[in-house]
């Protein structure tokens, strides 16, 4: 299935699931593949290389969007019952989240091709109880090569090089090329094929009131298209100089990159129409930043970190200042109750409160105490503080380790950076910027060797992802350590609730908690932004944008595609 607006488009499947009926003690429900749909290599997709795909992310507990696809906490494992129809078993029955929003938004991969591939990983895994083991299969299975893996889509990957570039070119055997889609006025979806007379709705016409939205043919355009990950610097100087055509930025336009945009007769922006969200993780792995004993420190940077300041003055309005792990743009779910930590107050008072926080729970100054001096020679008038000492443990406070972007890749983030080391050496807490690539900063953050991290990532129309990133899985509680009851009731309630009403009070619920505990800060949220040559690209009226077409499965960082 694909979401397009508040409605589910069948793509692989014929028609919508069953109603869930028991079967055994699980809640089942099948759905049916239709059956003229083939990979890149011309071999029929099949129920099999669904439930092959599903069953492998079940075994390893694969995280991140596997997880949010296919949660091992609920999903039990799927059946082909024949080459066309997939059988789900739930231990519960699924929300809206786990199921909508979920499984029937999920993709796979091509049984016969990967199989074999991964049977080293499967081997290491064993029975899946010894976790070492577990981990280290992962990561043989996230390492393994997929040249030549059969595809789906309109493209296919043709070659690539880690890190340097990868080449698609067009699937020949794509169904779903040169399809003519058109949305309506009243909701209908149409997808037409002329050349075999194919239509299919998603809908009924309203009447005669009903107009014409958008209409594009999928493609695909070009016989190539290249991915070249670069900064946003390089990637601006190439679309300047002729030698790309399209750049997707996860973080943002600088204003220096608009600026050279404007000159420029040829090129254009546009919003996808999608947001990312960028956030300070606090790694509560460290004790001295962890629960009740970290609950000060947390406090008092959340305090000193004004998003209003941040967003504004040093990033020059180019984002939006973010209170809540929900956008501000994403006004359905966004709890506006949800403030940041010392709203309303000007940095002085900030710091003077940041300092009561600390100074209420045990800590105090050896060398000299923060303090808002209005005769101090500093523009800001800010006293730092230095000697910052934990009186209780009769320790003094560490240095902080800050992994970032560096300023090639990612100019917002590391503006971010450099804005968080300061605020947070007015309180006396001395931090050390590490610059690490989007790549390599995961790596960091995997291997729990940091204190604060600086992380952006694209939010989905359904907030599920607070809880693939949050809740009590294998994501982001791993990397940042963060345990709570409450966050954990809450996702298992949004997990199984498949009323809209009460779905929106536990995702207002979960804002509170994580304002409450503060696991993460939230930064500012900002458009996800293509740039691209207006002769190759003359009209962007695919949902979602060229991205939607040309982007790689996750972005992560700027590429340029040629």
């Amino acid at each position: 299935m694909t979401p397009v607006g508040d409605n589910l488009i069948p793509v692989a499947a014929v028609g919508m699931p069953t109603s869930f009926s028991r079967d055994h003690g699980f809640y089942v429900s099948w759905i049916t593949l239709r059956t003229d749909l083939v990979w890149s290599d011309n071999s029929p997709l099949t129920a099999y290389d669904a439930a092959f795909t599903i069953n492998t992310v079940l075994k390893f507990r694969l995280g991140f969007n596997w997880q949010a696809y296919y949660d091992p906490s609920i999903l039990d494992h799927v059946e082909a019952l024949d080459n066309f129809t997939l059988k789900f078993y739930y231990n519960e029955q699924p929300g809206l989240a786990e199921w909508r929003y979920g499984a029937l938004l999920g993709i796979f991969v091509n049984k016969n091709y990967w199989e074999p591939k991964i049977a080293p990983a499967v081997e290491l895994l064993g029975d899946g109880t010894d976790e070492t083991a577990r981990s280290e299969a992962v990561v043989a299975l996230e390492n393994l090569p997929a040249d030549g893996e059969p595809v789906f889509g309109i493209y296919q990957m043709n070659r690539w090089q880690r890190e340097q570039y990868y080449e698609n070119v067009a699937n020949p055997n794509s169904y779903f090329s040169n399809l003519v889609v058109t949305q309506y006025s009243d909701g209908t979806y149409e997808e037409s094929k002329p050349d075999i007379s194919y239509t299919w709705n998603y809908g009924s016409m309203s009447g005669t009131s009903a107009y014409k939205v958008s209409s594009y043919v999928s493609g695909p355009y070009f016989e190539k298209v290249t991915f070249v990950p670069q900064g946003m610097d390089n990637s601006s100087l190439s679309l300047l100089n002729g030698n790309v055509d399209l750049v997707f930025n996860p973080f943002g336009l600088p204003l220096t990159t608009k600026g050279q945009l404007d000159s420029s007769t040829d090129l254009k922006s546009s919003d996808t129409g999608r947001i990312s969200l960028t956030v300070l993780l606090i790694n509560q792995n460290k004790p001295y930043l962890a629960g009740v004993d970290g609950e000060p420190i947390r406090m008092a940077m959340a305090c000193l970190i004004d998003q209003d300041n941040l967003a504004g003055s040093m990033l020059q309005s180019q984002v939006s200042p973010a209170y809540s792990v929900v956008p501000p743009q994403d006004a359905d779910w966004l709890n506006p109750a949800i403030t940041s930590e010392c709203s309303g107050q000007s940095e002085g008072p900030r710091l003077t409160t940041a300092s009561k926080i600390l100074a209420q729970s045990g800590f105090n100054w050896f060398t000299r105490h923060p303090s808002y001096d209005m005769n101090s020679p500093q523009e800001s008038h800010i006293v730092n503080g230095e000697g910052l000492h934990n009186v209780v443990t009769n320790t003094d406070f560490p240095e902080l380790i800050l992994v970032a972007p560096p300023l090639t890749e990612n100019p917002l983030g590391a503006a971010t950076a450099s804005f968080v080391l300061n605020q947070l050496k007015e309180i006396g807490i001395v931090v050390n910027i590490q610059s690490a690539s989007i790549e390599d900063r995961l790596k960091i953050i995997q291997s729990g060797d940091y204190d604060l991290a600086i992380l952006g990532y694209s939010v989905s129309q359904f907030p599920s992802y607070l809880c693939t990133i949050l809740g009590d899985g294998v994501s982001f509680n791993n990397l940042i350590g963060y345990s709570s009851d409450d966050m954990k009731q809450e996702c298992d309630s949004l997990a199984l609730e498949n009323d809209m009403s009460n779905i929106k009070e536990i995702v207002n619920s979960i804002q509170v908690t994580v304002e409450k505990d503060l696991p993460i800060i939230p930064l500012y949220s900002a458009p996800i932004v293509q740039i691209f040559r207006t002769t190759k690209f003359p009209s962007t009226a695919s949902l979602g944008g060229l991205s939607i077409i040309y982007e790689p499965h996750q972005l992560t960082q700027v590429v340029s595609v040629q």
